[in-house]
């Protein structure tokens, strides 16, 4: 038996992408932020005495540009199908690699392990913490997209 790796998959529903905000805490820290940005680039541009830019110009690029935030954050996932026990743990070793570190909940499993941001808990969403799921010989590991291709990429490359 060897390891193999399936493609990634999205997690949520085919609606989700219309309104991406995964929890209350989320949209609300996204539209904080926004705010702040909108603010920040006015001021800047009233304090340097810069052109006028027209704020729904800055608003657009700001909601345009902050936006990306949220697609990436969605869940996806991915299985490995691994022959040897050691692949568990050079998963871990690569999560920790992008700043992530492990902790666990009180309805957490022996089955499931969980990985948050480093950090304040306050200053990071839950939406972007990384699952692992060992079912038999598969593993899934569940988190934000840009997060689990990066490390889906990596383990391919770990194979080859």
């Amino acid at each position: 038996m060897h390891n193999s790796i399936t493609k990634l998959t999205s997690s949520h529903s085919l609606f989700r992408p219309i309104f991406p905000f995964q929890s209350y805490k989320q949209a609300l820290s996204w539209s904080i932020t926004l705010t702040l940005l909108i603010l920040l680039i006015y001021l800047a541009s009233c304090i340097f005495q810069l052109n006028p830019m027209p704020s729904h110009i800055i608003f657009i690029s700001v909601i345009t540009g902050s936006s990306f935030s949220l697609f990436f954050a969605l869940p996806f996932e991915f299985q490995i199908n691994f022959s040897n026990e050691k692949i568990e743990m050079e998963i871990h070793e690569k999560i920790e690699l992008f700043g992530y570190i492990k902790y666990s909940k009180s309805n957490n499993t022996d089955n499931e392990t969980r990985f948050r941001q480093k950090g304040p808990i306050w200053s990071s969403w839950r939406e972007s913490d990384i699952i692992i799921k060992k079912e038999g010989k598969f593993i899934k590991i569940i988190g934000p997209l840009l997060l689990i291709s990066k490390i889906r990429t990596r383990i391919l490359t770990d194979l080859k």
